[in-house]
């Protein structure tokens, strides 16, 4: 997996990059429109596809933190068998970034 990612490691930071840059946008504030008399079910049915694609990116991300943090505890726990002290440290931080993985839907939902 280490030399995959190093091998690829131009076509993952472009993937990243454009993984970001479409979060961003999809997220992003809406500005306040003045028009003379706006009708709400259109504005609805406009953001329906846009609250969907929000709904299964954070779900996803979720999931994905879930599996990610179940695989970092068994990581942590093999590498108390380890001899290096680092292994279990970096471990440590895997393990809350898959927490933070899992709590991300909750907080995109407080900062939009």
């Amino acid at each position: 997996m280490i030399r995959w990612m190093k091998k690829h490691k131009k076509q993952i930071k472009s993937f990243l990059f454009t993984f970001v840059l479409c979060a961003s946008v999809l997220f992003m504030q809406k500005e306040t429109m003045f028009a003379g008399e706006i009708n709400q079910s259109e504005v609805d049915a406009f953001m329906q596809p846009f609250n969907t694609l929000k709904y299964m990116f954070t779900t996803l991300l979720s999931s994905l933190g879930s599996l990610y943090t179940l695989w970092c505890i068994g990581e942590w726990g093999l590498a108390w068998h380890e001899s290096q002290g680092n292994v279990g440290g970096q471990n440590f931080k895997r393990l809350f970034g898959g927490i933070v993985l899992i709590v991300a839907p909750q907080l995109l939902s407080i900062l939009t």
